[in-house]
């Protein structure tokens, strides 16, 4: 069989945000003997190529245009910077059996007649004109939060016409394919429910933990991200510091100058680390990891990960949407400051009570987000799309 999939991003480049390790995964559940896949994607500009991990992954990479002017055009920016002429070359000689495309960014591909497949998936990490809107939130008054307006509107207008240009949609939230459901009940049997692939720990050290550690991780360019630990730093951490002096928040990942020095001055004993090498070491060694998110759509991937090593986990309830986790069962939910402030301090006092929900959420992960079930489910989907194809 030969498959392609049309990417947004290379998941073999610096694997640390949740679409790069959604896609990694997903080949990883595709690469078998029997499949050849061709992998088409977009570098961003300060990303290196680099080698293929898979021996059956052939990959076809250009760079993001980055092109101001595309604002004007009826596609998204986001799409128009992602369409390549390199990459339609190339496709344009090649016939495939199923062509996954990775999210709406992709649309203009398929849209152009770039690519010649049987059956055509689409992966729906998020619902963009969704995801845009609460990006316009999270980031006003921002003069970018109006261009993510004006996004927003463009893929609202994609995601109402191309429900007959996919054989089926596959959906890593939950509560984003109930969405669909309800908006196109006539084309329900197309949506389907596939869970994101979290490899867990096989072992954990819980006697690695630093007492005291608190730990946000996550890109800070991407403006949820920082609205979460800005508000983390001004609402709840000095209540924190104030009952328990001796604790330590690391703060890791992509993060701007000005941000960096805003967090770091914004109460004591803040470490703002900003990209680190080795994210797993760092997150073995917290006590807790922090999810305070309150904007964004899809799920959030790098919570499944945080669950994936052991780590008790104090969130949002933004941050579980689309997932069947429960709050005191897999993790623990803070409402508002002052209860997200209990949580951490409850816990910092005595982990080891806590250690049943961290235990509890990776079993949890193992027996739904692993390898063989998405590499079942994506092949019996596939057979039984082709099967109807034939037929007809």
């Amino acid at each position: 069989m030969k498959f392609a999939i049309v990417a947004f991003t290379n998941p073999f480049v610096d694997k640390s945000d949740g679409g790069k390790i959604d896609i990694y995964n997903r080949l990883l559940a595709l690469s078998d003997q029997q499949t050849k896949i061709d992998l088409y994607t977009i570098l961003k500009k300060d990303e290196k190529e680099t080698t293929c991990e898979f021996k059956n992954v052939n990959v076809y990479a250009d760079r993001v245009a980055n092109k101001f002017k595309y604002v004007f055009n009826k596609y998204p920016l986001s799409v128009n910077n992602r369409y390549s002429n390199k990459l339609t070359r190339i496709m344009k000689e090649k016939v495939y059996d199923l062509t996954i495309f990775e999210n709406a960014n992709m649309i203009k591909y398929l849209d152009k007649n770039n690519i010649i497949s049987k059956i055509n998936y689409i992966r729906i990490h998020n619902i963009e004109s969704s995801y845009r809107k609460d990006t316009f939130k999270s980031s006003f008054p921002k003069l970018t939060s109006i261009l993510e307006g004006i996004e927003g509107m463009k893929y609202k207008n994609i995601e109402n016409n191309y429900i007959n240009k996919f054989s089926k949609f596959l959906f890593i939230s939950k509560d984003e394919q109930n969405e669909y459901i309800k908006l196109f009940p006539k084309y329900k049997e197309k949506f389907i429910w596939v869970p994101p692939v979290i490899e867990c720990n096989k072992y954990v050290d819980y006697n690695a933990i630093e007492d005291n550690t608190i730990l946000f991780y996550g890109d800070m360019t991407i403006s949820h991200n920082f609205e979460g630990i800005k508000w983390f730093c001004k609402k709840v951490f000095p209540k924190v510091l104030y009952k328990n002096p001796n604790v330590i928040l690391n703060i890791v990942g992509k993060i701007s100058s000005y941000d960096r020095q805003y967090l770091s001055k914004a109460c004591n004993n803040i470490n703002v680390l900003g990209y680190v090498e080795n994210i797993d070491k760092t997150i073995s060694k917290a006590a807790i990891v922090i999810a305070p998110i309150f904007h964004g759509a899809g799920v959030k991937i790098k919570v499944l990960h945080a669950l994936s090593k052991g780590k008790i986990l104090v969130a949002t309830e933004k941050a579980i949407e689309g997932t069947y986790l429960k709050d005191k069962e897999h993790l623990f939910i803070g409402k508002d400051a002052d209860e997200f402030t209990k949580l951490c301090l409850k816990i910092l006092s005595n982990s080891k009570k806590y250690i049943y929900a961290a235990e509890n959420a990776l079993k949890y992960l193992k027996q739904n987000h692993s390898i063989k079930s998405q590499s079942e489910l994506l092949y019996n989907l596939y057979k039984e799309d082709i099967k109807i194809k034939n037929i007809i």
